[in-house]
């Protein structure tokens, strides 16, 4: 063959073509079990999706409440020119830093109860066969 480097056998595009079809009715079979599947978190029952959004929700919550407590309550900031402008914040930084904490200790463990429930579901997958030996 000219300008050809390698050639393959039709069968290993065959076997390529087979195992992207499997992957993709993996990718449908693990989708379903996540929209079906459910666990409970402070007393509120969520597919694994909905708890995956939620975690991601708090923990944006978080990263805006670690930038208000990183604030000083009161600061004098000179703007512009050389008036001084003094900058209270109307909330307790402290308090928010201790929201943080407590949020962050339940998304670890909202995190640990979807890590746990992926490792229980079974999916049935009859190509699997093909790739275990």
């Amino acid at each position: 063959m000219r300008g050809c480097l390698f050639s393959f056998h039709p069968l290993v595009f065959l076997h390529a073509i087979a195992a992207r079809q499997d992957f993709r009715h993996l990718d449908v079979l693990l989708a379903k079990a996540n929209i079906t599947e459910t666990l409970e978190w402070e007393g509120e029952k969520y597919t694994i999706i909905e708890a995956i959004e939620l975690a991601k929700q708090i923990r944006s919550e978080i990263a805006e409440l670690k930038i208000l407590a990183g604030r000083k309550k009161e600061e004098v900031d000179m703007g512009y020119g050389s008036t001084p402008m003094v900058v209270r914040a109307l909330y307790d930084p402290e308090e928010m830093r201790k929201k943080a904490i407590e949020l962050e200790k339940k998304v670890t463990r909202l995190s640990q109860l979807i890590d746990k429930k992926n490792y229980q579901v079974e999916i049935e997958f009859p190509g699997a066969e093909n790739y275990l030996s």
